[in-house]
């Protein structure tokens, strides 16, 4: 028998797999028989698609499950997810996951009211950037239509979100903080998975998945969700919690003041302040752990940390100068 004749037995492998989801949708926001429209549509989009769906249909069910967890739609037209085929080992068979971009992260926390909106962006180094920190939306200015090839370098990218109270969160990556995220990808180790086939896409979700941390309304499960996922099922590599963890049970007794340097004490105060101001200690602590690579330097940021959260939580004023 032709292969083409095998064609309508291989589609029905994949129906079933995708109709065999249809109960993680009952009490999902999501339309169980648009979604099975829109993931038939995509897998069809190419042959290798289709043929690794045909393959693992197991990854395909599994998929469809994400979609009803983080209820974001596979709707083309919205953009904010994509059933795609994708190896995070170098060793394993192509299976079929649902890849969120960083437009479906954004919606995620919109629709929670963490942010009113935001938008994400590369900066080159041709562009006119100006930071004007945290609170306050930077001057980038560059010509839209210029070939990315004449902007330059990548230098790095931030995400700039508004708040409901109307202020503004910036949030800036180096590219080689985002070079860091992304070296910790066992994917990118072996030179498959979402840091080889979608560079672009990942250095945009960079700057969101740090800001989101220091957003309002932090217990938003659909975001939680949808972050696990990129992280650990598709290889994106950020570093979790219990990695941080693990680098302070390691750390030596914190120095004092006069043992650490001006410049460093200015960075903690900065961050400590920003924590309190966001009620975003556990959001402050990982960023430290990632930025502060001086052991006793890390030590003396956190035992600050500390202080001001123990503080916070007694409803004392927030000191404005570093504890001793």
């Amino acid at each position: 028998m032709s292969n083409n004749q095998n064609l309508p037995q291989q589609r029905e492998v994949v129906y079933k797999a995708i109709q065999s989801a249809s109960e993680k949708f009952t009490d999902s926001q999501l339309n169980f028989s648009k979604e099975q429209v829109f993931a038939v549509e995509q897998l069809m989009k190419n042959s290798y698609s289709m043929k690794v769906a045909q393959n693992n249909p197991q990854s395909v069910k599994l998929a469809m499950y994400n979609v009803a967890m983080v209820g974001l739609s596979l709707n083309p037209q919205l953009g904010q997810a994509y059933l795609i085929p994708r190896r995070t080992r170098s060793n394993e068979d192509p299976k079929i996951v649902l890849d969120i971009s960083y437009r479906g992260l954004l919606d995620i926390a919109t629709a929670s009211n963490s942010i009113l909106c935001a938008k994400s962006e590369l900066v080159y180094s041709t562009d006119h950037f100006e930071y004007k920190g945290t609170m306050e939306r930077p001057v980038h200015q560059f010509d839209p239509f210029l070939p990315k090839a004449e902007r330059g370098e990548l230098k790095g990218a931030y995400c700039a979100a508004k708040l409901p109270s109307g202020d503004y969160l910036i949030e800036t990556m180096s590219v080689e903080d985002m070079h860091e995220v992304r070296n910790k990808s066992e994917a990118y180790k072996h030179k498959v998975g979402p840091w080889v086939d979608w560079a672009e896409q990942m250095y945009l979700k960079c700057p969101v998945k740090r800001g989101f941390k220091w957003w309002p309304n932090q217990n938003n499960q659909r975001m939680a969700s949808a972050l696990k996922l990129l992280n650990e099922e598709n290889g994106e590599g950020i570093v979790t919690e219990s990695n941080s963890d693990s680098n302070i049970v390691s750390l030596p007794v914190p120095p004092s003041l006069d043992q650490v340097s001006p410049d460093v004490q200015q960075k903690v105060s900065i961050l400590i302040h920003r924590a309190a101001n966001a009620n975003a200690w556990s959001a402050c602590q990982e960023l430290m752990v990632q930025r502060i690579k001086n052991r006793n330097d890390l030590a003396f940021a956190l035992h600050q940390l500390n202080l001001a959260k123990s503080a916070s939580n007694k409803n004392l004023e927030q000191p404005n100068a570093l504890n001793g």
